[in-house]
């Protein structure tokens, strides 16, 4: 391993002659002994060139002038690193973070005091490896791991909506659960990736769209658009719906997922904060 070619008591020494401007005051400030302090001095100037004698006074070459900007700045960025809050990075389903956790952040942030600078990763899979593999702190998503080295804590069971173009409402409003069936299985249906229909759904969907999405926002985006209906979770489109974009229609599904928060059992230090996380994604699920 390589040393420093300068070492760091040196440049103490150096930048406390900068700040005092004589040896006997760079002795007081360093609180060293005047002897000891000459022989570093004549090491500045015969090994370094960082200082020379000029008359009776120690004054900083123009090489010792360079040295101690870098030390300025590499002293200002080691503060600036040591000053900066310690990070953690939440991972995530796109959907989760878009519709419940960003517009939540502020409450997290108040529960753990604003000590921490916050990281949201939007994932599509891979999350259990997210956690195990180090990339990230804490997993909040739609079900509970499966991986022992995982701890977890339930938070609350949601369920998945069928949802229609809100141009398809006028038709669909009067129709029976029946009927309404028949009428979803003549028109396309937007395929949630390699999701099976039959998984989510109490009945055989008809034509499949062409198009397939592996996200949920991006299949919202088809229904909103019109080109299509699908089933997806709930908490992917209340908004939505609140706001007339999409319309959830009142048929039974057979998928309900638990919302869960995810950390590393090895992580003591990150279970520590576990019950802030908890507490934040319990306050508005």
């Amino acid at each position: 391993m390589e040393n420093f070619l300068i070492p760091p008591d040196y440049c103490v020494i150096l930048r406390a002659l900068k700040v005092s401007g004589s040896l006997r005051s760079a002795g007081a400030l360093l609180n060293s002994d005047p002897a000891t302090l000459v022989r570093k001095f004549q090491v500045l100037a015969s090994d370094y060139e960082l200082i020379m004698k000029t008359g009776r006074r120690w004054v900083i070459t123009e090489k010792g002038e360079r040295v101690l900007s870098w030390l300025e700045e590499s002293m200002a960025r080691q503060k600036l690193m040591l000053d900066e809050k310690p990070c953690l990075r939440v991972a995530s389903f796109s959907w989760l973070a878009e519709q419940k956790l960003i517009p939540h952040f502020s409450e997290l942030n108040q529960l753990t005091r604003h000590k921490y600078h916050w990281v949201f990763k939007t994932l599509a899979a891979d999350l259990e490896q997210e956690l195990i593999n180090g990339r990230s702190d804490y997993v909040i998503t739609g079900h509970a791991p499966t991986d022992p080295l995982i701890a977890f804590k339930r938070i609350v069971s949601h369920d998945w909506k069928v949802i229609i173009p809100q141009s398809w409402k006028p038709e669909v409003s009067r129709l029976s659960e029946g009927a309404l069936i028949q009428y979803l299985q003549r028109r396309p249906f937007l395929r949630l990736g390699p999701l099976n229909p039959v998984e989510v759904l109490k009945f055989e969907v008809g034509q499949i769209h062409e198009l397939q999405v592996d996200g949920v926002i991006g299949i919202r985006s088809a229904v909103v658009s019109g080109l299509g209906w699908s089933c997806v979770p709930a908490m992917s489109v209340q908004s939505f719906i609140d706001r007339r974009e999409v319309h959830a229609l009142k048929l039974p599904t057979l998928t309900t997922d638990t919302v869960s928060v995810w950390w590393l059992r090895s992580r003591k230090d990150i279970a520590a904060h576990s019950k802030a996380v908890v507490s934040w994604v319990t306050s508005f699920s």
